[in-house]
């Protein structure tokens, strides 16, 4: 997240915003400007889940197995 979060800074100025990004199309002399939103996708929340999922399950196992006697 912090990794992403300073990608998107040094790209398009946020992790999560919207604003116009300004496009130069050098061979067609084109500058355009567009309307964007952008911010991280189901994608990166489906791993956010995941991950926490896999922490919880891993606690879980070893506190169990700290308290089993054999």
């Amino acid at each position: 997240c912090y990794a992403m979060s300073n990608l998107a800074n040094i790209i398009v100025g946020s992790f999560i915003g919207n604003g116009n990004i300004n496009f130069d199309v050098y061979a067609d002399n084109i500058f355009e400007s567009i309307a964007c939103s952008w911010g991280p996708g189901i994608g990166f929340y489906m791993f956010v889940l995941s991950l926490a999922i896999l922490l919880f399950i891993s606690f879980i196992t070893i506190k169990k197995n700290k308290f089993k006697t054999y």
